[in-house]
């Protein structure tokens, strides 16, 4: 009986396991870029480093079969769905689109607002994995927006920013809320970590700015995420 048991807590825990998963789909509309540049033969892929997060997708190997996108209903989005085990929700994600393979990939300054400086003159874009799952919505080398099950992503719509950025102390924030509702911000780092919480409390529609203590907080990149009622906003902010 006790053969019998160990058996069963087994299973429970193998199947456990083996659904704790976070599924998060990347789409990229491409019409725009490719009124100058001609698509690769392998098509789109995407680059970052998802093995670090647990993902089974290589690390910045957007030639590997498992990175490569498929082109939606025959037009000019591509998607890819990519799973992480819940151990990596809250934590950020790296990445950018590229066509065909590297030297044709997207990272240029217009994703300086939602990335972080890749070292080679561009910019990647980060996200946070979010625990729920959800799809992340982007137009090449535009700015995206993550839509997850539980909360609705404003980012395109609060105005949020953090400056200076980078920032050596203080840093500024301000945002515009539509709708009123309990507001709070979090300063979390690429381990998933929050460091900070700030609650606001009830705050109408409209302007606000605060300021946010950097001193603290050691060298390296944070995400700056505000939270109304059932919305949120990130920023990405580099402390030197």
């Amino acid at each position: 009986m006790k053969k019998l048991y160990s058996t069963i807590a087994l299973f429970i825990a193998i199947s456990l396991g083996a659904t704790a998963q976070i599924n998060v789909t990347y789409t990229v509309d491409i019409t725009d870029y490719l009124v100058g540049t001609p698509l690769g033969t392998n098509g789109i892929r995407i680059g970052g480093n998802f093995a670090d997060r647990g993902a089974a997708n290589q690390n910045w190997t957007p030639s590997a079969t498992e990175n490569g996108l498929t082109n939606v209903a025959g037009g000019n989005v591509w998607s890819i769905t990519i799973t992480y085990p819940d151990t990596s929700a809250n934590r950020v994600q790296a990445f950018k689109f590229v066509n065909d393979n590297w030297g044709t990939n997207e990272g240029a300054a217009a994703l300086a607002d939602c990335g972080v400086d890749d070292g080679s003159g561009g910019f990647n874009r980060t996200l946070i994995i979010p625990a729920s799952g959800g799809t992340y919505t982007a137009t090449w080398d535009v700015c995206g927006v993550l839509t997850v099950l539980s909360l609705n992503s404003f980012e395109t719509t609060t105005n949020l920013n953090v400056f200076p950025n980078p920032s050596n102390g203080i840093a500024n924030l301000s945002y515009t809320l539509n709708k009123a509702g309990n507001t709070s911000v979090e300063v979390i780092n690429t381990l998933g970590e929050r460091v900070s919480v700030e609650n606001y409390g009830f705050q109408n529609a409209g302007n606000y700015n605060y300021t946010i203590g950097a001193e603290n907080l050691a060298k390296g990149l944070y995400i700056v995420r505000l939270t109304n009622g059932s919305n949120f906003a990130t920023r990405t902010i580099a402390i030197q």
